[in-house]
């Protein structure tokens, strides 16, 4: 119920996530401990796509401090917490999270949730790196921030991904499907054209999904394209942004749209 519900909310179908939440925790009600927790995970993730930080920050905070939580609800409590101080660039904090929760998920074996903890810390080695990259200098939220060089020491730089063959063989398929997406963005951002046909199939097969996420690819190929000089590609994806998306997607602290948008405004003399 609660992968529907998920599902539901990533699709912007609100309503029916709505109402898959509240089942679920209809279905848990015989557990005081659950129904908090839960409860608490349900409103975490919901704040968290509305761009309401501070509210999903103490849910998922209050999810992983809870005594009443089993191991894998703290684990994505971290999880979420991480991805909070990532959009708010305050990566020290998002490392120490992903940190306890990979330490958390050690001692299991389900080798799942460390999958997923590794894929995130690589998302955040290739956004952060291309975000503040040379070419980029004028991004002055993520620069601020000042996160490039400590992040890609401490991550091994944007080439971090490297599973052995056994494990990517036991990988989920939508892990790998990311880590994939993820080295195309990095040899975008490298100035490699080779990687445009598989990112714009990508993008295509990506309009299948809410007009949130569909903006949010978007936005990241135009910065990769932008950070590796291929301005004929940003121009051509940043194009492809209705208006419908920006009204989803772009709201007035959407701070990559806003920097694309400037970014390829200056360069068509705009």
């Amino acid at each position: 119920v609660l992968a529907m519900a998920d599902a539901s909310l990533l699709l912007e179908c609100d309503e029916e996530a709505e109402e898959g939440f509240r089942l679920a925790q209809r279905l848990i009600r015989h557990s005081d401990d659950q129904l908090r927790v839960v409860s608490c995970r349900n409103t975490g993730w919901q704040a968290l796509l509305r761009d309401r930080y501070a509210a999903a920050a103490s849910c998922f905070a209050r999810m992983a401090e809870d005594d009443g939580a089993t191991w894998t609800q703290q684990v994505e409590g971290l999880i979420g917490l991480a991805l909070v101080h990532h959009q708010l660039g305050q990566q020290d904090a998002a490392d120490e999270a992903l940190q306890a929760a990979r330490e958390a998920a050690s001692g299991s074996s389900d080798r799942g949730w460390l999958a997923t903890i590794d894929l995130i810390i690589y998302e955040f080695a290739v956004q952060a790196g291309i975000r503040c990259s040379n070419r980029l200098m004028e991004h002055a939220f993520w620069q601020s921030a000042e996160m490039g060089a400590t992040l890609l020491a401490n991550h091994g730089g944007r080439n971090g991904w490297s599973p052995t063959a056994s494990q990517e063989a036991a990988m989920p398929a939508l892990i790998q499907r990311r880590a994939e997406y993820l080295g195309l963005l990095r040899r975008m951002a490298d100035g490699d054209r080779a990687a445009i046909d598989p990112l714009l199939a990508i993008l295509n097969h990506s309009r299948k999904l809410g007009s949130r996420l569909l903006m949010q690819t978007k936005v990241e190929v135009v910065l990769a394209a932008l950070s590796g000089e291929q301005y004929d590609v940003a121009g051509r994806v940043f194009d492809q942004i209705c208006n419908r998306e920006t009204t989803y997607g772009a709201r007035r602290w959407n701070f990559d749209y806003l920097y694309c948008r400037a970014k390829m405004a200056a360069q068509r003399g705009d």
